[in-house]
């Protein structure tokens, strides 16, 4: 099987898993999603509700940034100002702490085992040559990481090339 058909596969597979744990989040909230729309519920009661949390709703939420961080292109930021909000201040920051150090170091720990297969030249993105280029690359990693807008499967290739060259 060629690189691209297992990265597509893969790709495949993931957005389908989280386009699940989505359902599955969205069905365990939904009663207090419905409490949105009545007019009567005060700010509060509101505030209550969303956060009142459960240990399986922080597993599936981290599962889903998770995965958010493995597809290109995936609103991660997005959903991670949502765990703020549904979550709280500390558990939100908690779990996207959480959920991004792992994603990424499962990312940055397969992509190795992934360019091996691959056939054809690595990425020719303006940001990923831009990365690699910087004059201090371990900046050039951490600002990546830092910037929402910058899709985190560049920024953890180029840390995956990075630490194959060796220190610098």
């Amino acid at each position: 099987m060629t690189f691209i058909r297992c990265h597509k596969r893969l790709a495949a597979i993931l957005m389908v898993a989280a386009t699940l744990i989505m359902i599955l989040i969205i069905w365990r909230f939904r009663a207090k999603l419905q409490d949105l729309t009545d007019v009567t519920t005060d700010r509060q009661t509101l505030i209550n509700a969303f956060q009142n949390k459960r240990p399986i709703d922080l597993a599936l939420y981290t599962l889903l940034l998770m995965l958010m961080i493995w597809l290109p292109g995936a609103p991660y930021s997005i959903l991670a100002v949502v765990a703020g909000i549904c979550f709280g201040h500390w558990t939100g920051f908690a779990l996207n702490l959480t959920a991004a150090t792992l994603g990424n170091y499962s990312v940055t720990s397969a992509l190795p085992l992934l360019e091996k297969r691959r056939q054809q030249p690595p990425s020719t993105s303006r940001l990923y040559r831009d990365l690699l280029k910087v004059r201090h690359p371990r900046l050039g990693l951490v600002l990546g990481y830092a910037i929402p807008f910058v899709p985190s499967m560049v920024v953890n290739l180029a840390a995956s090339r990075l630490i194959s060259s060796g220190p610098t």
